[in-house]
């Protein structure tokens, strides 16, 4: 998944880059495989492999690894790696750290000046809008199309419709803006619909003061529950 990562300096300096993270369980990882030319800057998030991981670069050129421990909600500088040349130097880079982050070589700022790292989500980098099944297609109610942020949510098949047609039972799931005051169109109608037949929508979980979209929920309602069920639901993942 792509991010944006910023590298805070001990002169106060910060540096952004767009990043992609890649979560490994594993212990041994090919490094080149995951390098993009268009987003050349790579972040391993090791927090679910063993205790030490090592790295393959055998095939990467011109980078250097720079490792960094969680704490809170930044990450701590460790210290670095080089891999200038594919030929020459250790094919491994063994680490216990759980953050490594592989730049291109050279660098254009100074790695001693290095304090931590950061990991700034937004909606312009979400991920789970491309994780939803294709076979799911949303609605939204055409006077309340400006509460969404439909560049955001362009990987999904969302429809403007009437409000009559929002409200009506069918295969296209009414899509609702969550946040903490409670869901944008109100839910009432629908759950009042719920006690003559099945009723499917969802709901996308927006934090109110940011307006971060974090994550969608889709429901079922039918006649014998007391409660909506979760059927299917994608989160942003957070490091």
């Amino acid at each position: 998944m792509l991010q944006v990562v910023q590298i805070s300096l001990k002169n106060k300096a910060q540096l952004k880059f767009n990043t992609t993270v890649v979560s490994i369980p594993q212990t041994l990882v090919s490094v080149a495989e995951y390098v993009n030319l268009e987003n050349p800057v790579l972040l391993f998030n090791c927090q679910d492999s063993p205790l030490i991981s090592l790295f393959d670069v055998s095939s990467l050129k011109n980078y250097v690894a720079l490792y960094f421990d969680k704490h809170n909600h930044f990450f701590v500088y460790r210290g670095a790696s080089f891999h200038i040349d594919e030929n020459e130097g250790n094919a491994m880079l063994q680490t216990q750290h759980k953050i490594v982050l592989f730049i291109p070589h050279p660098l254009d700022f100074d790695i001693v000046e290095v304090d931590d790292l950061n990991i700034t989500y937004s909606n312009d980098t979400l991920n789970w809008p491309h994780t939803i099944d294709s076979n799911y297609i949303f609605k939204i109610p055409q006077q309340s199309a400006d509460n969404y942020k439909l560049d955001v949510l362009a990987p999904l098949n969302v429809n403007k419709v009437s409000n009559e047609e929002f409200l009506k039972i069918d295969g296209i799931l009414p899509l609702f803006i969550e946040t903490v005051h409670g869901a944008s169109p109100s839910l009432t109608s629908l759950h009042f619909l719920a006690k003559e037949k099945c009723v499917r929508y969802a709901t996308i979980q927006k934090s109110y003061l940011s307006g971060y979209y974090h994550g969608i929920t889709i429901y079922e309602y039918g006649q014998n529950d007391l409660f909506p069920r979760v059927i299917d639901k994608k989160n942003e993942i957070h490091i």
